[in-house]
């Protein structure tokens, strides 16, 4: 017992008990010498004082000061004996059939509840971080410090663009509690107070609530004014317009505060809407899609991730690392030696890529030799006449393409296994073949038509 045992060992539960029943004597020799109380139960009136379940320990008594001072007594000799120590603050004091106000405070009161709300709060925002996929957490974490600083300059950059994002959000007032008449913009018109100054210093109540300015005469709702006196002058033209404003603001009942949205017909605001309003900005701007605003559904998340940072340029290819300061022996690119690599030159400019993209264009009857660039490259389908359809098929099948290239790229790299692009042509087909059909039957097709003419079918 001295030197203890190990974690798991056998005689650990025989060890375990033979402390247990220590303690359970001890509250016996207590109960003897009247320095403990226990409580009788059923129709014998059995005496129990304590209950005793692996290590946890439930003890009874009257409710009384000073039994319960006797009990902790006895949980601290415990401890001295056996070295086993009563957590105070795992511990629990349960009164039954006592007043709220003797075992502490009451649990009809809200603050009562505040200690719960909070550790329930807690658990809920780890349980959710866990949910959260990768492009949540690196989102989140970007750049090493957390993008909640920066969601302020979002309505500012997406301004930019010309949407008005910032100003384009509206509460409209519906139960009338929460907004004070004057202080508050609760109406198109802005603050009351701003607007119609000569009636807000004759206020007896400047922070009164909307709701608190009338009331309901039965279905019909009044406007009640508190003022030091009587409007005079042009107080009396302010106080008409004021009653003109109100005219049609009529408050009702049970109905809550909303936020209005004005970029949507519907008033709602959605994320795919203000992405749709951006992308086609951007396309109005720049005459083409940016790739860091799409999220395609037809691929896997991990290819959007993959192309939602290289829209941002966050890879790590050599121009990158020697921007950076890292001192490489080479910037060339590993594949043709020829330029340095870049992030669009290894999924597109290099050489041998190219002759890959050559292939599937020949397939796709496009002329990719046209394009500069990887952008110009997925925004193809648009110049060349595609359909819907057949866009979101081009798109799609051009970024599975470019993940797998910077996948055969990572394997010459680092797993030292060379192949040929060309050579992996009909594994790139058939790979973009799956991810794409398995995940949006609208614009699925065969494999037959998807190999050879995959335009000659696209529905």
């Amino acid at each position: 017992m001295e030197r203890g045992l190990r974690q798991g060992d056998p005689l650990a539960l025989f060890l375990f008990l033979v402390v247990a029943e220590c303690l359970h004597l001890m509250i016996q020799k207590a109960e003897n010498l009247g320095l403990l109380k226990g409580v009788k139960v059923g129709k014998s009136d059995v005496l129990i004082s304590d209950l005793q379940y692996a290590n946890d320990v439930i003890l009874f008594g009257p409710w009384e000061i000073e039994n319960l001072k006797n009990m902790k007594k006895v949980m601290e000799y415990v401890f001295e004996v056996s070295g086993l120590k009563m957590n105070l603050n795992k511990s629990k004091l349960y009164g039954i059939g006592v007043k709220d106000e003797e075992v502490g405070s009451s649990m009809r009161a809200i603050s009562s509840w505040v200690p719960v709300i909070e550790k329930t709060k807690n658990k809920l925002t780890g349980w959710k971080a866990k949910l959260f996929s990768f492009g949540g957490r690196w989102t989140l974490t970007w750049g090493g410090s957390s993008v909640w600083s920066n969601i302020a300059k979002v309505g500012s950059e997406v301004d930019k663009l010309g949407i008005n994002f910032s100003t384009s959000f509206r509460k409209v007032i519906r139960d009338w509690v929460a907004s004070k008449f004057w202080e508050d913009s609760w109406m198109e018109t802005g603050r009351l107070k701003d607007k119609f100054a000569r009636l807000f210093k004759l206020e007896t109540s400047k922070n009164i609530s909307v709701a608190e300015r009338g009331e309901f005469e039965g279905e019909k709702w009044r406007w009640r004014w508190g003022r030091r006196r009587e409007p005079r002058g042009r107080e009396l033209g302010e106080l008409e317009n004021l009653e003109k404003v109100l005219k049609d603001v009529l408050p009702k009942r049970d109905v809550r505060d909303r936020i209005i949205w004005s970029l949507d017909p519907t008033g709602g605001f959605s994320v795919k809407e203000l992405r749709r309003i951006v992308e086609e900005a951007v396309h109005r701007n720049s005459g083409a899609r940016c790739i860091e605003t799409m999220w395609l559904k037809e691929v896997p998340k991990k290819i959007c991730i993959f192309m939602w940072r290289e829209g941002l340029g966050r890879f790590l290819v050599r121009l990158e690392l020697d921007k950076r300061g890292v001192d490489l022996d080479l910037i060339l690119c590993p594949r043709c030696e020829y330029e340095g690599e870049s992030v669009d030159h290894a999924i597109f400019g290099c050489r041998e890529v190219k002759s890959l993209w050559r292939q599937i264009g020949e397939r796709w009857k496009v002329d990719v030799n046209r394009c500069n660039s990887f952008l110009e490259l997925s925004n193809l389908g648009n110049e060349a006449g595609m359909g819907v359809k057949e866009g979101r098929r081009w798109i799609a099948l051009t970024w599975c393409v470019a993940y797998l290239i910077w996948a055969n790229r990572n394997k010459f790299l680092f797993g030292n296994v060379k192949t040929q692009l060309k050579d992996e042509f009909f594994s790139f087909q058939v790979k973009s073949f799956d991810w794409v059909n398995m995940r949006d039957k609208k614009i699925a097709m065969d494999w037959r038509s998807w190999m050879l003419d995959p335009r000659g079918s696209s529905g």
